[in-house]
Order: C-alpha cells, then structure tokens, then sequence
C-alpha cells in the first residue's frame, strides 16, 4: 500500500460513485473527489449527502 511506504496524503481521482466510494476508501486512500458522480446526479445535494 502506497500510503505505508510514503509519508504523503492520498486522494483518488476519476470514477468514484456512489457505489465504489466506501471500496475506495476502504482500499487506503485518505480523501476521494467525486465530481462527476455529484454534478451529473439529478439531485446533487442528496448525492453530496451519501456519499
């Protein structure tokens, strides 16, 4: 895992969802961006919100 060998924050960028949001962070990432997944959503708020 990247984050044991470095001393550096992690974000995971491009293709996060809803449903792949919880993997990803499980996976050992620190933070993730999710920018597709809240703007094409009809209801952006409630996409902020759950993930």
């Amino acid at each position: 895992m990247a984050r044991a060998e470095f001393n550096v924050h992690i974000v995971a960028i491009g293709g996060i969802t809803l449903l792949n949001a919880a993997e990803v962070l499980a996976a050992g990432t620190n933070s993730i961006a999710v920018i597709t997944a809240l703007f094409d959503s009809p209801n952006a708020s409630k996409n902020n919100h759950d993930i």
